[in-house]
């Protein structure tokens, strides 16, 4: 999930039915969940090889 992708998916959920918007939006918060979880391990595991 890109920038780029997530910049469409906003114009997408703009221009969509109210019924897609809410899929959207689940959409983009399952993506970003992902995505911030993969980052929160990513600095948790740097943290832990400096500190060990």
């Amino acid at each position: 999930m890109t920038a780029n992708n997530i910049m469409e998916n906003i114009l997408t959920f703009l221009n969509s039915h109210p019924v897609i918007k809410i899929f959207l939006i689940a959409n983009i918060i399952i993506w970003g969940y992902f995505a911030f979880a993969n980052i929160g391990k990513n600095i948790g595991q740097l943290i832990y090889y400096l500190y060990n």
